[in-house]
């Protein structure tokens, strides 16, 4: 890593939204690319950067209310990390890891562009992990985050109450399924409920209280989870090969720990900067 810059993991040129979008921009966007942080450009500076869980929060205050004319500029993360393109990756492992948004955005001053480097482009990134020994994950030793009925939402769910559970559970994710048995069958995020925002849009703005009604079909990402202990790499490649940014271990089909994205810069954080 010692001899990569920040360039080599860094999305150019970035996709960005103005300061005057709306938050129904930023939905559209996430909605059609997937991303899940949208930088924000005021001038010719990057200013901003709102995320799914930004609008998500929003959808939590608003609940009837929501509005999807709300100016970005008004719900985005302000600090913004930016770093060189030509700066030491390990710069930027750093900031990814401390900063809010989970990413830090990279300006290449000979192209004039504005690029974008987060935490799945560490995760994906084999050549970081080659020389990492692969540790074993317990329920009780390792990486994770112990399952406990708030990680969980019953299948039964509106939009606002899924909100409501990833915004008080402080995650992007969160599994579906009964909180009593901490048994899983799928995975909400945050790009779920964005996604889902754009879809019901026309509902939404006809009938408010809709954003209170049971939400179905949704479209749920099955999980199957890992059994646990597990090792690190595997979970790497298991994220990796599904794309998910978190997924359960499993103890005889009950979700005890939860991993994710922030879990695994850790690893690497614990590796080259210790």
């Amino acid at each position: 890593m010692e001899s990569l810059s920040v360039q080599a993991l860094s999305s150019f040129p970035a996709i960005m939204l103005e300061g005057s979008a709306t938050v129904h921009d930023a939905i559209t966007l996430i909605h059609k690319t997937g991303y899940r942080r949208i930088p924000i450009v005021i001038g010719p500076d990057v200013e901003g950067i709102v995320s799914a869980i930004h609008i998500v929060e929003l959808l939590q205050r608003q609940g009837s209310d929501f509005d999807y004319g709300t100016l970005v500029g008004e719900i985005m993360e302000k600090h913004v990390l930016t770093l060189n393109s030509r700066d030491p990756l390990v710069e930027a492992l750093k900031r990814v890891y401390y900063a809010p948004t989970g990413c830090v955005i990279v300006k290449n001053e000979q192209e004039n562009e504005w690029g974008i480097c987060c935490e799945r482009d560490f995760i994906w990134a084999d050549i970081l992990w080659e020389n990492i020994p692969s540790s074993i994950i317990e329920e009780d030793m390792g990486i994770g985050t112990l399952v406990s009925g708030d990680l969980f939402i019953s299948p039964d769910f509106s939009l606002w109450q899924a909100a409501d559970r990833l915004v008080s559970s402080g995650r992007r994710n969160v599994l579906i399924g009964d909180p009593l048995s901490q048994i899983p069958s799928s995975i909400l995020t945050t790009v779920d409920i964005v996604k889902a925002l754009e879809i019901h849009k026309d509902k939404i703005l006809s009938n408010s209280e809709f954003i209170h009604t049971e939400l179905k079909p949704f479209p749920f990402h099955a999980v199957s989870g890992l059994p646990i202990p597990q090792s690190t790499s595997s979970v790497r490649r298991w994220m990796g090969v599904r794309g998910f940014g978190a997924f359960p271990l499993l103890s005889r089909g009950r979700a005890v720990k939860m991993i994710d994205e922030h879990h695994l810069i850790r690893v690497l954080i614990d590796h080259y900067l210790s």
